[in-house]
């Protein structure tokens, strides 16, 4: 019960987490949010193909939440050099999998 007293509450003028993604994910006007189909070969992104890949396939995610936060965990980490453009092709049949494997677990 303690530890509980000890959390943070989100003040209503502070953004809650989830906010802070969706707004992250608003970028590049909103490509990363509103499509559940990356193209690795825009300009923005990556630019190729890696190896045989060009598409990162979030349709298997059906709760929207766990979807945007897997999609920023991708941007994010690209985007600060935490994962390298030859691995960002190699997620694509990982995420495929994980999105029909949660969806089993309901």
């Amino acid at each position: 019960m303690n530890k509980v007293r000890n959390l943070q509450e989100i003040k209503s003028n502070h953004q809650s987490k989830y906010d802070e993604i969706i707004e992250y994910l608003s970028q590049n006007n909103r490509y990363w949010l509103e499509n559940d189909k990356w193209d690795l070969t825009e300009t923005f992104f990556i630019g190729k193909r890696q190896r045989s890949y060009r598409y990162l396939d979030f349709s298997t995610f059906k709760n929207t939440h766990i979807k945007n936060e897997v999609k920023y965990y991708i941007v994010y980490s690209y985007r600060n050099k935490f994962l390298k453009e030859s691995y960002i092709g190699e997620i694509g049949y990982t995420l495929k999998r994980l999105g029909v494997f949660l969806e089993k677990k309901k």
